[in-house]
């Protein structure tokens, strides 16, 4: 037996065809060879394929009329089908189907990565960058320019911590020293008129240092160099009391 339908408007039977590795513009020709023995083979263009598949392409193609007619819409493989009919909405149709398609392939994809990939340790660390990701609150189109003046935000915090740390391990490790030395000897010259502006002047100066170092070393212990703070507007010191430090520091 052998017979050639025209499959265009049969959605069910493209898809399956499409599945089992067919290509066809709409018209197919099946074939089934019985032998005596009972033995049947089963061609679809040609090629030879289980009965199961040759079934499934034409299941809606081939309908034997009876008294029970009404039976069929209680077989749950159609109701899917007869829904489609219902709706008349191919894009919608369409659409869905990719949607389904897309969810069950991550689905698997999923399934095989925590099966031979992933361990529970993972899990937990990703789920870590998710709430990181999250707490970042990062917008759709954020714009190139905002990014790029948050980072230079954040280098310039690092360049002032990274200052403050040079100008307080050099007064600490040599300077502290040598300024102390420097005034006890000065202020060690005789208390007359001719050094008494100068021994005035060095130890205001002294003085002067160590206040503005000790400024300095509050505001670089008030630092935190968290992305999280200094993207919120920069570090927890305020910008005056910085500024009033570097000034006295500086003269």
């Amino acid at each position: 037996m052998e017979g050639t339908f025209d499959l265009t408007r049969d959605r069910h039977a493209l898809s399956v065809l499409q599945s089992a590795g067919f290509e066809t513009d709409g018209e197919v020709t099946f074939t089934r060879e019985i032998s005596a023995s009972g033995k049947s083979t089963v061609r679809i263009d040609h090629r030879i394929v289980t009965l199961g598949l040759l079934k499934d392409v034409l299941e809606f193609e081939i309908d034997i009329h009876g008294q029970r007619d009404n039976q069929y819409l209680l077989n749950t493989a159609s109701h899917i089908r007869l829904l489609d009919e219902y709706l008349r909405d191919d894009e919608l149709r369409q659409k869905t189907t990719e949607a389904f398609r897309s969810w069950k392939a991550l689905c698997e994809e999923k399934d095989t990565a925590l099966r031979e990939t992933y361990s529970e340790a993972d899990l937990d660390f990703f789920q870590h960058e998710i709430n990181e990701i999250e707490a970042a609150d990062l917008k759709e189109g954020e714009e190139e320019e905002e990014l790029l003046a948050k980072e230079k935000q954040f280098k310039a915090v690092k360049s002032s911590f990274e200052k403050l740390n040079a100008v307080i391990s050099s007064y600490d490790e040599t300077l502290s020293g040598e300024m102390y030395e420097m005034n006890h000897l000065v202020q060690s010259l005789d208390d007359s008129d001719v050094f008494r502006s100068a021994r005035e002047s060095m130890n205001d100066a002294y003085y002067s240092w160590a206040d503005a170092v000790d400024q300095l070393r509050g505001v670089y212990d008030s630092m935190d160099l968290s992305e999280e703070e200094i993207f919120d507007g920069g570090t927890s010191v305020s910008d005056s009391a910085y500024e009033t430090a570097v000034r006295q520091f500086c003269g």
